[in-house]
């Protein structure tokens, strides 16, 4: 079913599943979708504002131009949607115990956003933005992060011998984490 240039305020998708419709040009406003299964489900030029995505399945849900702004995402594997033509963006979001495993995300936003116990592994982030974004237990294993930024990040622990970071963008006091991979001991 396709579902057009609609705004949705408020509804609870919450622990239902909905498979196979387009969603093209759609507003989600104050939407609770914790525990929904959106399999096959594709999201085309649509907005999300403070919305809720606890333990959503996601398993091939095609993301393509799609905005998170002040969502809920908590234990989403990512890495299940559909890789073509995937674009999202996140701003002021709390993305907690998420997957990205191996995904293909140049030039992503995660702005302003608490990233919290969340694995980046093996994902191209080449140029994508994660400043003022703020980290805890967040692992960043074989990444390319070439050209992304993470000015006034804070919290982020990445490797330098295990990630690409060519040309990334870091600020202090944040960026001292580095030293730390070089054996160096600042007093």
């Amino acid at each position: 079913m396709l579902i057009e240039n609609k705004s949705f305020d408020k509804i609870v998708i919450s622990g239902k599943e909905y498979k196979d419709n387009i969603f093209s040009n759609c507003y989600f406003n104050y939407c609770d979708f914790s525990n929904a299964s959106l399999t096959d489900v594709k999201f085309e030029d649509c907005e999300f504002n403070e919305c809720n995505f606890c333990f959503t399945n996601f398993s091939n849900v095609k993301l393509n131009n799609v905005i998170f702004k002040e969502c809920k995402l908590l234990g989403i594997e990512f890495s299940k949607c559909n890789n073509f033509a995937l674009t999202f963006n996140f701003f002021n979001c709390i993305i907690k115990n998420c997957n990205f495993f191996g995904m293909k995300l140049k030039n992503i936003l995660f702005v302003d956003s608490d990233i919290i116990e969340t694995d980046f592994f093996e994902c191209d982030l080449e140029s994508s933005n994660f400043s003022k974004s703020r980290f805890r237990n967040t692992i960043f294993n074989n990444n390319n992060l070439k050209k992304s930024d993470f000015s006034f990040a804070s919290g982020y622990d990445i490797d330098p011998m295990s990630n690409k970071l060519q040309k990334a963008t870091f600020t202090l006091p944040d960026a001292i984490v580095f030293f730390k991979y070089l054996g160096i001991i600042i007093k």
